[in-house]
């Protein structure tokens, strides 16, 4: 019926009647005696909007707040990337969205793959392996586009689209975000709906960031959080 409680801030009367389980007249009855304070008009003569939170508390009041309704979901993001230091750099970076995102890291693939089915994450950010020994990151994709665990996440290559390589769709990425990448790239990429095979997160087009100074910058700033 309310299908983004989350993110809405206001609620037109008749929407807060049926959420609040009163009549119509009945919340014009509030708003007049002040049970609900600080409604807001469309326009100057305009119908009241509720604000979400005078909803929230007063469903909270009556004991029929449902836990969780009102919350936006946090994304569940894992990391699969061999450096430490760049590891919990992105880890920083994308816990500071606002309390929106929930990340686990792993330094190889298969601690990755481990994690999957225990972390049920939304989006996995997967670096480029190719080590002489252990998994590559070609077959990590392979197995995690037939894992049942897997299905429907979002699966972004931490490399550019041109070195892909000869393998075939199914075991591509959804999207590529190749590295040094800027904070505002990486929230784009997790949160942006960019879905399929076909898409690409390729950096727009500028000078490119020095990987080094960005990585040492946000370092110094996880360092003294």
């Amino acid at each position: 019926m309310f299908p983004s409680l989350s993110t809405r801030q206001f609620f037109s009367v008749s929407e807060a009647a049926r959420l609040l389980g009163i009549s119509v007249p009945g919340i014009l009855l509030w708003i007049y005696k002040g049970k609900l304070r600080r409604p807001a008009r469309v326009s100057r003569r305009g119908g009241y909007r509720i604000r979400r939170a005078e909803i929230v508390r007063l469903l909270k009041s009556a004991g029929r707040e449902v836990a969780g309704l009102w919350t936006a979901r946090r994304k569940r993001i894992l990391l699969i990337e061999d450096n430490a230091q760049v590891r919990r750099v992105v880890a920083y970076a994308l816990r500071r969205l606002g309390g929106r995102a929930i990340v686990k890291t792993a330094a190889t693939p298969e601690d990755g793959l481990l994690l999957v089915s225990k972390f049920d994450p939304d989006v996995i950010l997967l670096d480029r392996f190719r080590p002489k020994k252990g998994m590559t990151s070609d077959q990590a994709l392979e197995i995690l586009r037939r894992a049942r665990a897997a299905k429907g996440v979002k699966i972004i290559g931490l490399w550019p689209a041109r070195t892909a390589g000869a393998l075939g769709r199914p075991a591509r990425p959804n999207g590529y975000l190749p590295k040094p990448f800027s904070p505002d790239d990486l929230w784009e990429a997790v949160l942006g709906k960019a879905e399929g095979s076909n898409s690409r997160l390729e950096r727009k087009s500028g000078p490119k960031p020095d990987r080094r100074r960005w990585e040492c910058r946000a370092f110094r700033r996880v360092g003294h959080s």
